[in-house]
């Protein structure tokens, strides 16, 4: 159980993004939204909210500045 406690805490923000893209893609499916959409909104939430889990904010911002960054 404190492993449980403890894995909660630590990516707290991956499954607040995991869940908020779930609602959110539930929404587009229950919408006749394309099932491309499900991949694509739950890859980028858990993928954000891993960074913010890592970093946090500045981590997010360093991530898409070195993504967009032409070096």
């Amino acid at each position: 159980m404190e492993s449980i406690k403890e894995l909660l805490k630590k990516n707290k923000w991956a499954i607040v993004f995991g869940v908020a893209a779930i609602i959110v893609i539930l929404l587009f499916v229950w919408l006749r939204w394309w099932a491309l959409l499900v991949i694509i909104g739950i890859a980028v939430a858990t993928l954000v909210g891993h960074l913010m889990d890592k970093g946090g904010v500045e981590e997010v911002k360093d991530f898409f500045a070195r993504l967009f960054s032409k070096k």
